[in-house]
Parts: structure tokens; sequence; C-alpha cells
């Protein structure tokens, strides 16, 4: 069984080499990586070709900048792989557990996807001050039936957003044409994640913690992209919209509702992010935006946020963002002192 790495890269340097050495300690008989270079403008593009130049297994391009999704969708056409797997070349992962969850993969041939614990590492001044695991709800072998009525359970544990903690068969990317969509600005990867799920019979889940995405410290970077969209509905129609071509959420009730509250949690996070670095000029257009959607989808809430958010209570909304802000860097302050360290073995 052939395995294929892609790897976009933009701008990473000070990580590749770390990558791509963690890639190299999986020991595996069989596989690829695919560097795909998207326009980097420090020496990320020079250590690409270093790699290249000394191990068979690695493959580079070199492209201008198209993003992100352009990137992966340039690996999948060039890989070769049985299985294919899409890393960030600024992350990290546990080589030992990637290699025994692959070899279960090897074991049971009617799998067409693996999802795999991770944890959210927060840096500050290029140390880790917390680390967010995140588990599996499920684990085993499911069908479409069971996981399905866990996606909610799914969703908040992070298990179907990212990209990076799956394992896709390639043939099934194939045969149902799957690509990222290029003209997403963000949650691109929950939309190709949902579409890929809902095409397999069945999935493997793991709940072992074994993707540590380093989170930036610039924790703002979700909000400016969602600025780039003029209404968060958007971005959570064209994700109802994978769910409704699914016959499987059309012929349920119970799986219309899980829908239904998927929908609306998802839209409760964007909204968030994005009031994060909004003014309030901006902030009463999101509260005007989800309120019009709220009463067209006839919801029912008693939820505290959402009930700021239709009242159109602007300064509660930037009140509660200052105490978040301020909470996070006294956080981040607290963490770094000599004694907490201590106490965490860290020095």
């Amino acid at each position: 069984m052939k395995i294929s790495f892609i790897i976009p890269v933009y701008n990473c340097c000070q990580h590749l080499n770390n990558c791509l050495q963690k890639i190299r300690d999986v020991k595996l008989l069989n596989y690829e990586i695919i560097l795909i270079d998207d326009g980097s403008t420090d020496d990320s593009s020079v250590i690409c070709d270093e790699w290249v130049s000394k191990y068979k297994e690695i493959k580079c391009i070199h492209q201008q900048n198209q993003g992100v999704s352009a990137a992966r969708n340039r690996g999948l056409d060039m890989a070769t792989g049985d299985y294919v797997i899409f890393f960030d070349a600024d992350d990290s992962f546990d080589p030992e557990q990637l290699h025994t969850l692959i070899q279960k993969l090897e074991i049971e041939p009617n799998i067409d996807m693996a999802i795999f614990g991770m944890s959210f590492d927060y840096y500050h001044k290029r140390k880790i001050y917390r680390r967010d695991e995140l588990k599996t709800p499920l684990a085993g072998i499911y069908d479409r039936e069971i996981w399905m009525g866990q996606i909610l359970e799914l969703y908040r544990e992070n298990s179907l957003s990212p990209i990076w903690n799956k394992i896709f068969r390639r043939d099934l990317l194939n045969r149902k044409k799957l690509y990222l969509r290029e003209d997403m600005f963000i949650y691109e990867d929950l939309e190709f994640s949902l579409r890929c799920m809902l095409c397999c019979k069945y999935i493997l889940f793991e709940p072992a913690v074994i993707y540590q995405y380093r989170q930036s410290e610039d924790e703002g970077n979700a909000g400016r992209r969602l600025k780039r969209i003029e209404h968060i509905s958007i971005v959570v129609n064209q994700i109802e919209k994978v769910l409704n071509d699914c016959m499987d959420f059309q012929n349920s009730k119970a799986l219309q509702e899980k829908k239904k509250e998927l929908l609306l949690v998802l839209y409760v996070v964007l909204a968030k992010e994005k009031i994060s670095i909004s003014n309030k000029k901006e902030i009463l257009v999101i509260c005007d935006d989800f309120t019009k959607w709220y009463r067209d989808k006839n919801y029912q809430s008693e939820d505290m946020f959402i009930n700021k958010l239709l009242n159109h209570q602007v300064t509660w909304l930037i009140t509660k963002r200052v105490y978040i802000s301020i909470r996070h860097k006294i956080a981040i302050a607290v963490k770094n002192t000599f004694l907490y360290q201590k106490w965490r073995g860290q020095v």
C-alpha cells in the first residue's frame, strides 16, 4: 500500500525541515511526498529542492501563489498512492501513532477514510503555553448510518472541519471527482471533508491525538478572511448545500434536525470570529444578517450569545470581545512566567 503526503508550502522555512523529517520517521516502505511550493518568498523553495535532491520519494512543483486549495488540488492530480494525507508544513504529528493507524488501513481494505485525534498547540514567542487535545467521539470502524447520527458531536470535537486529521482513499476522490473549492476563503476544508465523508461507506475513527496543529498567535486570522465575505450566511449555505445533496439527510427527520443544529452552531462560531475584528457598524450588519437567516430557518434558542445577536446588543458583544482578548493576554503572561513553567516541568 502506498501513501501520498501532499504538503502545500508557503513561507514556512522555519518548520519545513521538521515536517519532512517527521514523515520520514513514519518509516513507511512505500510512500511519496508531494511539495507544492505556492510562490514562497523566503528560503522554503531552496529547502524543497534540497530534499528533492536527496530522496527519490520527494517531488516538488514550484508555482505562482494561487492559494492553499489550489496547491492541494495540484498535489491531488500528481498523487499516485492508494491513500492521500494532507499535512501543513508548519505543523507536527506523532510518527509512531500515524504508522500504527496506516497499518490498520492495510488490514481493513474496505475503509474509505480515517479520522484521527488532534491538538491545538498555542505558541507565544515560539514557546507552547497551551495544548487543547481533541479526540474523535467515535472509536473504531463505522458505516454511514452510525457516524452520520454523530455529525454534530464530530463537529464539536473538531473531527469534521480540518483536512489534516484525515486519510483519504485516493480512488474514491478520483471516482467522485472530489477537489477543494478554490473560491472559498474559509471553511473550504470543512466543505471538502463533508463532501468526501458523505461518499464514504466505512470510516475508521482513531481517538489517539496524532496531529499537532500550530495555532497562530494572531487569533484574528479567521476573522480577516471572513471580512472578504460580505455575509456569513454565504459560507453556511455552502455547507448546507453539501448536506442537502445527500439523500440520507433528505430522507431522515432525525438527520434533518442534526443538520439544522449543526448549521446554527457553525453560524455562531463564524459570527464570533468576525465580530472579534469588526467595528460597531460592521457588527450591526452581522446582527442583521444573522437575524434574517435565523428567522428564515425558524430556529428557537435560549443561548445568551444568540439572543444578543438577535437583539442587536452591540455594546454587550464588544464588551464580551474585549473581555476575551484581555483574558487571553493574561493567560499568555501567566503561562510564560518562570514559576508556571517550573510547575509544568518546562524549566
